[in-house]
């Protein structure tokens, strides 16, 4: 969803206002750096979702981009999918009235799985 020139410009703008330590390589920094934006863009664009349906009003996102996200967002298959994830977060797997289950890891993100296997090949992961 993200265009690859414009991830490129964040990774170069991180790499201007962080620094690690040398021992680390910069392909696990990078494969981190990745991760984390992941996951920072997937919870901007719950709370854009969640205040849209609270008040009608898109913030910080482009007209285009947003209207796509509607549409996205209409389809049945893409409900029943946040329906049934919703279902899973809230499910109680300690038994009923334990509370919440706030765990909700398990599966491995593309990024995590490319890095294992540039570890454990030391090939390069193919692009994707």
């Amino acid at each position: 969803m993200i265009p690859e020139h414009w991830i490129q410009l964040c990774w170069e703008e991180f790499q201007t206002k962080v620094r690690w330590d040398p021992s680390t390589s910069e392909n696990d920094v990078y494969y981190a750096f990745l991760e984390r934006a992941a996951n920072r863009y997937t919870d901007m664009l719950s709370k854009w979702k969640r205040r849209f349906e609270l008040v009608k009003i898109a913030l910080r996102i482009d007209a285009a981009t947003w209207k796509s996200l509607l549409l996205y967002w209409a389809r049945e298959d893409v409900k029943k999918k946040s329906t049934q994830c919703k279902k899973n977060r809230e499910s109680e797997l300690a038994g009923e009235g334990t509370g919440m289950s706030r765990h909700r890891g398990g599966a491995k993100s593309v990024i995590e799985r490319a890095h294992d296997y540039e570890i454990s090949t030391g090939q390069p992961a193919s692009e994707w």
